[in-house]
């Protein structure tokens, strides 16, 4: 179970990021590693800016989780809620009232509008896959 971290813990990392390493070289993988991996992911700059700051909140989120582990579920949690967002910006609603379209829907408009290819998600696949594999490589060994 999560609990509150002692003032005096805060600023060190949680030991769960401790167990990464890069495979190629089995050198564990620091906060610069992890800041330069989240600094490199970006918006498009014609992205909204609504969508543009949510973005870098959820990649400042990232880099805190540094320090607490449990906050990763929530930068996922979170991802999704600024692609639901960006989608019903770019795919204004077609009727009076409020939105309620949620992010299954959006994504199969922004699919049969062409916006986005269905197999552009296929590569989570493949990293899930990666994942598992190395998961299973680092317990063997």
């Amino acid at each position: 179970m999560e609990t509150l971290k002692r003032l005096e813990d805060i600023q060190k990392p949680d030991e769960r990021n401790l167990y990464w390493v890069f495979m190629s070289t089995d050198k564990q993988v620091g906060l610069e590693d992890r800041y330069a991996a989240i600094a490199s992911i970006s918006v498009n700059s014609s992205a909204p800016e609504d969508v543009r700051s949510y973005f870098v909140t959820l990649q400042n989120l990232c880099v805190y989780a540094w320090f607490s582990y449990d906050l990763y579920a929530l930068v996922v949690f979170l991802s999704y809620t600024l692609i639901e967002m960006a989608l019903k910006l770019r795919l204004p609603l077609r009727r009076k009232g409020p939105d309620k379209r949620t992010l299954k829907p959006l994504l199969q408009e922004a699919i049969n509008l062409k916006l986005i290819s269905a197999k552009a998600f296929t590569h989570i696949k493949r990293m899930r896959q990666e994942q598992a594999h190395n998961l299973r490589m680092f317990r063997v060994t």
